[in-house]
């Protein structure tokens, strides 16, 4: 079973340590969401607040979260890109943090506009797949029926 991340994983002061705390509580209480979906959301807010203490060169307080621009959240997410992560968790930590700053701006904490300018990487569509043998061939005698023309059947 997945595990949420431990509080002493999160680089952040301590009234953003608090507000962690209580975003948790709420994701798993309220919203009622699987202790995976707390785990995966829990590693992005990790991988972003280790990136804002590099960034900053100290944990990130409230004040600090208030303060960040687009450039500080594409910043972070050209870092992920960078390391191999797929659109996919890019798009998901991108979630991830608007679901956070929506419950700190909710709870009278952080009031950050900049997170809603920043869009996420869309997910690559997959390939299509291969149709079977059978298939193309169905597929071929479907065309030469509906078609009135054979040669554009063909």
């Amino acid at each position: 079973m997945a595990e949420p991340a431990r509080l002493t994983d999160f680089a952040a002061a301590e009234d953003t340590l608090v507000a962690i705390v209580d975003w948790r509580r709420w994701i798993a209480d309220e919203r009622r969401s699987s202790t995976h979906t707390l785990a995966a959301y829990s590693r992005d807010l990790v991988a972003f607040l280790d990136y804002l203490r590099d960034h900053l060169g100290q944990p990130a307080s409230l004040a600090d979260l208030e303060a960040l621009n687009v450039a500080d959240f594409r910043g972070f997410l050209a870092q992920r890109a960078g390391q191999g992560i797929a659109q996919s968790s890019l798009a998901r930590a991108m979630s991830t943090l608007r679901n956070f700053f929506r419950f700190l701006d909710r709870t009278g904490r952080v009031a950050n506009a900049a997170i809603q300018v920043v869009r996420a990487p869309r997910p690559k569509p997959p390939i299509p797949k291969a149709l079977a043998p059978d298939e193309a061939l169905d597929m071929i005698k479907a065309a030469d029926r509906l078609s009135t023309t054979p040669w554009i059947a063909r």
